[in-house]
């Protein structure tokens, strides 16, 4: 399935959600640096970092990928802590162990003999 397909799947799913909230922005009273940093959050940090995970698939092994987009997060999560944006709580800690657990599983080989 191509990507924009996939996206535009996504997009019906998460309407129901979002079009409440998004009806209820005064678009005009919005200050132009706002757009500029929505602009770069929807540019680099959406677009630039799936088409950098696509462009990842075609030179790299699968898991390799994976672990780096499962990795993500936690990375995130740690410049957050880093820079004193965020702080850390029991749920962050669980869902690291989550993540951690995913790329074990992930990255574990798979005994070939198993039919």
């Amino acid at each position: 399935m191509k990507t924009r397909t996939l996206a535009l799947i996504a997009l019906f799913f998460i309407l129901p959600f979002g079009i409440f909230e998004f009806n209820e922005i005064n678009w005009t009273s919005m200050p132009t640096n706002i757009y500029l940093k929505v602009g770069f959050v929807i540019v680099f940090t959406t677009c630039v970092t799936y088409l950098f995970n696509l462009f990842g698939l075609s030179k790299l092994k699968p898991t390799t990928v994976g672990v780096f987009i499962y990795l993500q997060p936690v990375i995130a999560s740690i410049y957050a802590l880093i820079t004193g944006s965020d702080s850390l709580n029991s749920i962050k800690i669980f869902a690291t162990i989550i993540i951690f657990l995913g790329v074990y599983l992930v990255t574990k080989q798979v005994d070939k003999s198993i039919k």
